[in-house]
């Protein structure tokens, strides 16, 4: 029975740590989505981006709410048929899904520095089930 319930703690922790440790990585998904945005609607050259430079945060892991996930599904099928909602909201819920609130402050090769605030919803297996979007707080290239 403490085996069980050593083996229960020890889960229930490492699946947080993951979230934490793998999604704000700049290999990630996430930060790829946000800097594959950052390249397509800010105009920024990817190879300006001075990578070892680059810093992230984790300011918020929260676990994703029935009504967040049928807010993402509604946006997702914008026009589509409401019997796709409970299938698409499920995607958004499924496996742990956390909604992730992390800060990365980027560099370019002039050291001048760009800080966004990335939305995502990441579960325990991916961390891009969803890219929300982004808020720029500061932007100097």
């Amino acid at each position: 029975m403490k085996y069980l319930l050593l083996f229960l703690c020890l889960t229930a922790f490492s699946s947080v740590a993951v979230i934490d440790n793998n999604c704000k990585d700049l290999h990630s998904g996430t930060a790829i989505a946000m800097t594959d945005t950052m390249s397509a609607t800010l105009n920024i050259d990817k190879n300006t981006i001075a990578k070892e430079e680059t810093k992230t945060e984790l300011i918020f892991n929260e676990p994703v709410s029935d009504i967040l996930s049928e807010q993402y599904a509604l946006e997702v099928l914008k026009n589509a048929q409401s019997e796709k909602i409970p299938k698409v909201k499920e995607i958004f819920s499924q496996y742990n899904a956390r909604n992730l609130i992390i800060k990365f402050t980027f560099k370019d090769i002039n050291n001048k520095e760009d800080i966004f605030l990335v939305s995502a919803i990441a579960n325990d297996y991916e961390c891009d089930v969803n890219f929300n979007g982004f808020i720029t707080v500061k932007r100097e290239f």
